[in-house]
């Protein structure tokens, strides 16, 4: 059975499966279930969807290290204990968590065989379990050695072989038992899509620092540096929040081939594939029609695994005898040293190229550029939308101008939130309203926002400015809050410079108070969907925070966001004459990333150049770093769209 979903343009039937989701509605990512910070409320939305195969499984070091001082001067184990217990009384009865210790069984003084598979699961993956968990950190102690890699090994048994799983590592020291760490977490990885290990150095110097990074780049998560129990509790918290809200690639598996011919099909939904193993290799796929005339849309989204990264993905959509009908460059940042997101959105124009609106099918292809290893392998999720024939066109407004900036007024915070951790988390918030919420260095959240035809988003983020100890602490280093707003086709559409605005990109002094923002054009059929919105429906506005020293110190900040402009420019659509079968449902969205309107599409580097030519992208990526930091930052979901069954 199928079902059709329709907002304003008709959209073709996806299959039930695997359901259109719409963060308006879903109002994902603000239960309290979420593990929200004392004193932090939901914003007012629907409870939040949480995996419900999620597993959390902490790992923690007992070595003998663990009992010298942290920079407060207290016990490390003490620390760990006063946070992990903080952080077991957020858990929610019905997520599952388990706690394995390494290093806490052997004396030092034992044979190196038995130091060096000292791991222990105290605790089993299980729900319900916070009263076991707590009475297994009292007992905690520090003795041994620091055998991370057989810990991790041993990890693999103890979570279920599918689901979202997650492995939080804290240790304060290097591994001292073979084999590598790193390797094994590649190995991990390499079990499935569904398993991230982060870790965070409690104290850690910088070779500990290294290793743990290293461990976390090859397990897809992140690391995070702690120095106290304040600090620990604040990483643990976070990374538990994410273990039960992961970045996930929502859609139907797919594989793209290395040339067009017999690739697979894709139909209105979302797809998931992995950039090929090579740099400019290029992976296809057969974007079908089901109506001469429709209008097609399709974005990729992506997650960087390595910090300290740049990379990119060219997109291109063409005709089967190679007429091209939209094509751009993902960039897929990892700025300061942490990990981020790239997204891009293409659509079929309004007024040109009569073979790109009339074939039964186009080419998708993507390719990692030159410079590109570290995506390589690496998951991307694919949309695709189709819009039925415009039955208004000669009616509707031509293409929008560039953004306006009116300047939305911050007021008083009407909540306290925590932002979605991935896109299609993304948090409700209401237009006109002013929020508050925090970030940690390398951390990127997500909020959604309706907007229609006719109509524009601006969005203000504030930081007010701190005193005492968190100035001191921000002081020496660099804290870079970029913003970006993402349409429903995944296409960045918020203008690089915008008169009268701030700018996207913000550093902050820890005393001054500090503005970013972003506006785009207003939403209107005739735009291109790939710098401006040509679809009504849920908007995101990605936050990211970087800092040049990673640390676990929330930084407070409140985001007002503003829809200027009636509804109007609608575009209507000829029913087929089957339509009083299909099911009608609310608008649909999804998001996108890429270099804002003015900015021009840089080919990639030694794979397929543009028409007018061009040199490497990565040179003009970083150029405009300032700018694509936050593009890349960016992959908002506003709409997900089902699969079609494979």
């Amino acid at each position: 059975m199928q079902t059709t979903y329709v907002c304003e343009h008709k959209h073709y039937p996806t299959t039930e499966g695997n359901p259109m989701r719409h963060t308006r509605l879903a109002a994902l990512a603000t239960s309290a279930a979420l593990l929200l910070a004392p004193g932090v409320v939901a914003a007012s939305a629907a409870p939040a969807e949480q995996a419900e195969d999620a597993e959390l499984l902490l790992m923690l070091d007992a070595s003998f290290s663990m009992a010298d001082p942290d920079a407060q001067g207290e016990p490390k184990i003490d620390s760990a204990r006063a946070a992990l217990h903080e952080m077991i009384d957020g858990l929610d009865p019905s997520q599952s968590v388990g706690l394995r210790v390494f290093g806490g069984g052997v004396d030092r003084s034992q044979p190196k065989e038995a130091k060096c598979s000292d791991s222990e699961l105290v605790v089993p993956i299980g729900a319900g379990n916070a009263s076991a968990l707590s009475d297994a950190v009292d007992d905690y102690a520090p003795l041994g050695e620091t055998p991370i890699a057989y810990a991790l090994q041993q990890a693999a048994g103890d979570l279920s072989d599918s689901g979202d799983r997650t492995i939080v590592l804290v240790s304060d020291g290097l591994a001292t038992c073979d084999p590598d760490p790193c390797e094994i977490a590649r190995q991990l990885r390499a079990d499935g899509l569904d398993l991230v290990v982060h870790t965070v150095g409690l104290g850690a110097d910088d070779r500990t620092r290294s290793q743990l990074q290293c461990i976390a780049a090859a397990g897809g998560g992140d690391y995070f540096d702690a120095t106290d129990s304040e600090t620990l509790t604040t990483a643990l918290v976070r990374l538990s929040t994410r273990a039960f809200r992961p970045f996930v690639y929502d859609g139907t598996p797919v594989v793209g081939t290395p040339q067009p011919q017999g690739a697979p099909e894709l139909t209105p939904g979302s797809w998931t594939d992995t950039i090929a193993e090579q740099e400019n290799a290029p992976k296809h796929y057969a974007v079908t029609r089901s109506e001469p005339g429709s209008r097609l849309f399709v974005g990729a989204t992506m997650k960087n695994p390595t910090p300290g990264g740049v990379s990119g993905v060219q997109v291109e959509l063409e005709t089967p005898d190679g007429t091209s009908c939209g094509r751009g460059t993902m960039p897929v940042f990892s700025p300061g040293g942490q990990t981020s997101f790239g997204s891009i959105g293409l659509a079929t124009a309004t007024d040109r190229s009569p073979a790109c609106a009339e074939a039964d099918a186009l080419v998708l292809s993507l390719q990692a550029g030159s410079g590109s290893q570290q995506i390589l392998g690496q998951p991307v999720e694919i949309v695709v939308d189709e819009v039925a024939p415009v039955s208004n066109g000669d009616e509707l407004p031509g293409p929008a101008d560039k953004p306006q900036w009116s300047g939305p007024s911050a007021g008083e915070p009407s909540a306290e939130v925590i932002g979605g951790v991935s896109p299609s988390a993304a948090t409700p918030v209401e237009a006109g309203s002013t929020v508050s919420f925090d970030l940690v260095p390398g951390e990127i959240a997500f909020f959604s926002v309706p907007v229609d035809y006719g109509q524009r988003l601006e969005a203000l983020v504030e930081f007010p400015g701190v005193d005492g100890p968190l100035a001191a602490e921000m002081r020496p280093t660099s804290n870079i809050i970029d913003m970006a707003i993402v349409a429903p086709n995944r296409a960045q559409v918020h203008g690089l410079s915008v008169p009268g605005a701030p700018s996207t990109r913000v550093s902050l002094d820890g005393e001054k108070a500090s503005q970013a923002a972003a506006a785009m054009p207003e939403v209107r059929w005739a735009n291109d969907g790939t710098k401006a919105s040509a679809l009504g429906g849920d908007h995101v506005v990605m936050v990211s925070l970087t800092s040049s020293r990673e640390r676990m110190t929330p930084i407070p900040l409140t985001l007002t966001t503003d829809v200027v402009g009636e509804v109007s420019g609608v575009p209507e659509h000829a029913a087929p004459e089957d339509d009083a079968s299909q099911t009608t449902a609310p608008a649909d969205d999804a998001e996108t990333t890429a270099p804002a309107d003015e900015a021009e599409e840089p080919p990639v580097a030694d794979g397929p150049a543009d028409e007018d030519g061009g040199s490497s992208w990565l040179p003009w990526a970083l150029a405009a770093g300032g700018v694509l930091v936050a593009g890349a930052g960016a992959v908002l979901l506003g709409r997900r769209r089902g699969g079609a069954e494979g």
